[in-house]
């Protein structure tokens, strides 16, 4: 099979690590993926479907491991989760990898926000890995409850009056919580939700 992408490479080496890293760890691999991509900058080659582990990725990673942000960076935040095992974080990259390219958003529940609720300045208080933040945006319009992953764990997603989604989605380890912190951030019933069907895509 013609290695068309990043992608491609990396399922080839999910097969058979040792004939492309030495040793097998997340942060060879890393140095491995760092040196493709400059590879393609220096050659001016531009992939048809690119790895996107600088944004999307990434970011998808921390919410993933449920780290507030995503500055650590995907290695050291796998790296985390197997307490700095570099064979085991490799073995877990590929497991993510793979629920990340086959993710599909379900929405288990939906809000449309009464404009008597919402604040003309909405301070969004995030509870995070070992830190609590509040920022500042103008008021969601709507509210999601939704899930993509095999984690118990669901994510709120606030989008504004056009329908474009606010900063980023929250994790919450159970659906009762997720639905009681909106209760008290927007003093809302949760008889007011609406609940999407459990047969979803």
């Amino acid at each position: 099979m013609p290695i068309k992408d990043l992608g491609d490479l990396l399922q080839f080496i999910k097969k058979r690590p040792g004939m492309y890293i030495n040793p097998i760890s997340l942060n060879q691999l890393r140095h491995f993926i760092s040196g493709y991509q400059s590879a393609l900058h220096i050659h001016n080659i531009e992939e048809l479907k690119p790895f996107n582990s600088s944004v999307s990725f990434h970011d998808w990673v921390a919410l993933r491991t449920h780290y507030s942000e995503s500055t650590s960076g995907w290695v050291n935040m796998i790296l985390d989760q197997t307490d700095g095992n570099e064979e085991e974080a490799f073995e877990l990259f590929f497991k993510y990898l793979s629920e990340y390219e086959t993710r599909k958003e379900r929405i288990l529940y939906e809000l449309s926000l009464p404009k008597q609720n919402t604040p003309k300045v909405w301070k969004k208080t995030v509870e995070g890995y070992e830190m609590v933040e509040v920022f500042c945006y103008l008021p969601p319009a709507t509210v999601q409850i939704i899930k993509y992953t095999e984690d118990p764990g669901v994510f709120i997603r606030y989008k504004d009056s056009l329908g474009k989604t606010i900063e980023r989605e929250d994790y919450h380890s159970s659906l009762q919580k997720a639905l009681y912190w909106v209760s008290m951030e927007f003093k809302v019933s949760q008889e007011d939700w609406v609940k999407f069907s459990a047969r979803q895509p």
